[in-house]
């Protein structure tokens, strides 16, 4: 199915509140109960929070950057839509990014205003109340003077105050939309999430990933109910899909995997009467995301008739696929989907240089779906800048019968288990200091979590070394702590153009070769 004229934002914001609504657009769960909103009253709220942006930012001109950082809301989306009606672009940052990956993100994107759920945020940025905007009251109508921005922007996880941002337009998220559409389509298991049908939809994603804000668009476009909960933990969280009749229900495989154990924990069981008692009579479609799922996860899922897929994507892509096919045996096999599309162009790109549709190598993409651009200094660097023709991944993959395998994350990525990105550049700038004491060392990902590998010629340096890992690493979020410290008095692996070989190291860590010797660090977990 592709969804025709949806190549802004504006015919995306246009698209989704014609026409006539049978079914509320939002409903979120809450301490006090139930917050319900039709697509009509949802629509005025937009309209007045646009009235009250009028007189809070008079004095900023259209096209600012502006951020929001604010918690997952059932009127997150409604302040989206206002903002962009009065012509700002938007950067979505994580609610619970750090001081310093806040500094960086407003100055790299030279934000003017940000508008945080905790206005004790620490930020140098001009800050306005997140719950005093949503809370306006609502208009029964609103003319813009501005033209409809079309620019968003949404950062990585970073990891020592230094994100990426990339730039998406309604062209690349409409061409994302069409994607997934395409895939239902496609899905005799999927396609009902076609039809014009009660669709409620839940997802455990946070509004500053892609994931969360893909969902948004598609279920609004298909004029769909988009069921949340104010605060998220397992217990809310089951209410919330059992109470709300949800049919479809995204999140990370961690969550998914609680939600297994909680059940099984309280009933002693995993059967389909016990997990439909739980979970309710409605959720057919169970997504995981963001991570690896594991298969037996969804094995399990499938066992007492709820259909379970794995999908791939990154916030430079949107979702790329997921696993739709109709038999658990092809949804356990590793595969996350396959690359058949009429939407992009998926290749293996081999260290030979050489460009192939099926093999093993690094996974490159290209098509309308692919960023748009990049903020770095306070500037929107085109894309074209940073690559060719293709969208390097990162990702070691194998491509056969045009089914998906992710291998695991080349040298750039390393994807934990809740889905988080950990950028080993960032880190390796991080502990930047011991080049001191070591001029060859990296960081490289082992088991889903980072380790660093260094060249130290003897013990003295060695000791050194640790010195300022053990006082450095407990000011990481806990996840993105250095696990370990491998030390070689051997130069690390390279290549003729002395490029270190990460992958030859990491094999080396894993299967425990004597070349390196290893160092525990404190801060670790």
């Amino acid at each position: 199915m592709i969804m025709q004229g949806i190549d802004t934002f504006e015919s995306i914001f246009q698209k989704v509140f014609s026409g006539e609504h049978k079914y509320n657009l939002c409903e979120c769960y809450t301490d006090h109960g139930w917050i319900k909103e039709s697509y009509e009253s949802y629509l005025h709220r937009i309209y007045g929070i646009a009235v009250k942006l009028e007189t809070a930012l008079a004095d900023l001109p259209a096209g600012s950057w502006i951020g929001i950082k604010a918690a997952n809301s059932p009127y997150w989306a409604a302040l989206f839509w206002a903002l962009m009606m009065r012509g700002y672009r938007l950067v979505i940052i994580d609610n619970n990014g750090n001081e310093a990956f806040l500094n960086n993100v407003a100055e790299n994107a030279v934000i003017s205003v940000m508008i945080c759920s905790d206005m004790n945020t620490p930020t140098n940025v001009k800050k306005l109340p997140f719950a005093e905007l949503i809370a306006s009251e609502p208009a029964d109508s609103y003319q813009s003077d501005r033209a409809f921005a079309d620019k968003i922007a949404l950062c990585t996880s970073g990891t020592t105050g230094t994100p990426k941002i990339f730039i998406h337009t309604g062209k690349q998220f409409g061409a994302q939309i069409n994607n997934v559409l395409a895939r239902y389509q496609e899905s005799d298991s999927l396609r009902f999430l076609l039809e014009d049908t009660k669709k409620n939809m839940f997802s455990m994603f946070p509004f500053h990933h892609i994931s969360a804000l893909m969902s948004i668009f598609i279920y609004e476009l298909l004029h769909g109910t988009m069921v949340t909960t104010e605060t998220v933990n397992i217990s809310n969280v089951i209410t919330a899909i059992r109470e709300a009749g949800v049919q479809i229900a995204y999140s990370v495989p961690m969550i998914w995997e609680s939600v297994v154990r909680n059940i099984i924990g309280k009933y002693q069981k995993a059967d389909a009467e016990t997990f439909r008692a739980v979970l309710g009579d409605q959720l057919g479609f169970v997504i995981m995301g963001a991570a690896k799922a594991n298969p037996e996860t969804l094995a399990l899922f499938d066992s007492v008739g709820i259909f379970s897929s794995q999908a791939y994507g990154m916030t430079e892509i949107g979702s790329l696929t997921s696993n739709t096919n109709r038999f658990i045996d092809m949804r356990t096999n590793g595969s996350v989907g396959t690359v058949d599309s009429d939407v992009y162009e998926a290749r293996i790109y081999h260290d030979d240089g050489t460009i192939t549709e099926e093999g093993e190598g690094e996974l490159i993409v290209a098509g309308d779906i692919v960023f748009a651009g990049r903020l770095i200094g306070g500037k929107e660097v085109p894309a074209e800048l940073f690559m060719g023709k293709y969208f390097f991944t990162g990702d070691h993959v194998r491509i056969e019968n045009k089914s998906l395998f992710v291998l695991g994350r080349n040298k750039d990525v390393i994807l934990n288990s809740s889905g988080e990105n950990i950028y080993p550049d960032e880190l390796e700038a991080f502990f930047s200091e011991i080049k001191a004491y070591s001029d060859s060392y990296v960081v490289v990902g082992v088991s889903e979590h980072p380790v660093l590998a260094a060249f130290v010629p003897d013990q003295e340096k060695a000791d050194a070394v640790m010195r300022v890992l053990n006082r450095k690493n407990h000011d990481l979020p806990v996840f993105k702590r250095l696990r370990a410290a491998y030390f070689t008095d051997q130069p690390l692996p390279a290549t003729s153009s002395g490029k270190i070989k990460k992958n030859a190291i990491r094999e080396y860590i894993i299967t425990g070769n004597e070349l390196f010797r290893k160092a525990e660090i404190k801060g670790e977990s």
